[in-house]
């Protein structure tokens, strides 16, 4: 892991939480909208 640049790990961290809470905002937001219209 020493060779890794601090920033990166971070940058690459911080990639992987976001797409993962934006996917299941994605996928979790349209089924609670549909549900509460129908």
């Amino acid at each position: 892991m020493s060779g890794w640049p601090k920033q990166e790990l971070l940058n690459s961290a911080v990639q992987i939480l976001m797409t993962k809470k934006y996917w299941i905002l994605f996928r979790i937001g349209p089924e609670r909208r549909g549900r509460l219209e129908y």
